[in-house]
């Protein structure tokens, strides 16, 4: 009785199950990072493998069963690149075995110096099509082109370490960095901004930036802000042992900041002082300067020689003093004389 009850609840079940399997799945197929959805069907689904992947097991195809999906079997690996090309006067160095996500490095020979990128990368099309290039002699950058920005008298070609500063024109705003670079591999570092329209008084600031070499920084609590609005201003201040001259703000002006004008040079110390028997050399008498006690003929120091030019002024204390140095002359010593008597 039990078995027969049993078997009477199964069957409708079994039928549920058997006719679910016939419609297929309601649900969409399962997506994969790694592979791409082609097409599908509520009964089967068919895959491929993800740019830059090729195929090497499996099958590209599931099937629904009982209103599931089974699992993937497809099999991918990264597409190999292979050699990335000839290096006239050079040759690359690769990591990896030359598959998607690798990266080559461009060599020079002696005497010839890297213009591009030194590193490519094994992208899904392959290696790039523009690869570096070794030039005898030395690096230059060519002047940067930067549309919608103020003409300066650029010239035609920079040395590694210059830096030149963009500037947008009136009704432009920066998207990127001001100051560049010219690297060592020809190129600027980081690449030109772009001077794109600023949307008048809705336009907002970035976080200004520090000016390199300027030995200006903008003050601390200005950091913690993302953006500014149309009008903000922002204060810099100079350097421990440096003094400012002209106007400290910068504004938020349709999206781009105003030009700083402050300059900050090194704190004058003037002299280190006068000192009896002797006198001060000096490398500078300004801030990071320093400044050495001499002695005159015949004079010995006691104290420290040597004193900086600090924030606060010359720093150690003045030599406590020059004292004279005798000098005494070795004399012969007298004959010795021993009476006869004594023999």
């Amino acid at each position: 009785m039990k078995t027969l009850l049993g078997t009477i609840l199964l069957l409708p079940c079994a039928f549920l199950a058997s006719v679910a399997g016939e419609r297929g799945c309601s649900s969409s197929p399962p997506e994969y990072p790694e592979f791409k959805l082609m097409r599908y069907t509520p009964e089967q689904a068919l895959y491929k493998c993800a740019e830059g992947y090729d195929p090497f097991g499996g099958s590209p195809v599931i099937r629904c069963s009982g209103g599931q999906w089974a699992n993937l079997t497809l099999q991918c690996r990264k597409k190999p690149c292979g050699n990335a090309g000839e290096l006239l006067n050079g040759y690359f160095t690769y990591e990896g075995e030359s598959v998607l996500g690798d990266k080559a490095y461009a060599v020079c020979d002696d005497g010839y110096t890297l213009k591009g990128p030194k590193a490519i990368e094994c992208g899904t099309k392959g290696w790039p099509t523009e690869l570096p290039t070794c030039q005898e002699g030395t690096v230059t950058c060519s002047a940067p082109k930067v549309d919608n920005s103020v003409s300066k008298d650029f010239a035609h070609e920079y040395n590694v370490s210059d830096a030149v500063t963009i500037t947008c024109s009136q009704g432009f705003q920066m998207k990127g960095k001001a100051q560049i670079t010219c690297g060592s591999d020809g190129q600027w570092q980081p690449h030109p901004p772009q001077c794109v329209p600023a949307h008048e008084k809705n336009s907002r600031c970035g976080v200004p930036e520090n000016t390199e070499g300027t030995n200006a920084r903008l003050a601390t609590k200005y950091s913690a802000e993302k953006s500014y609005p149309h009008g903000a201003r922002v204060y810099y201040m100079c350097d421990v042992g440096y003094v400012s001259r002209g106007s400290k703000y910068r504004m938020c002006i349709k999206g781009q900041w105003t030009t700083l004008k402050l300059r900050c040079r090194r704190k004058l110390c003037g002299s280190a002082g006068e000192l009896l028997n002797g006198h001060y050399t000096y490398s500078g008498v300004e801030f990071g300067d320093v400044a050495t006690a001499v002695c005159d003929e015949g004079h010995q120091l006691v104290g420290h020689a040597k004193r900086n030019c600090l924030s606060r002024g010359w720093g150690m204390d003045i030599p406590l003093r020059f004292v004279t140095t005798w000098v005494t002359a070795s004399l012969p010593k007298a004959p010795l004389i021993i009476p006869l008597s004594t023999l």
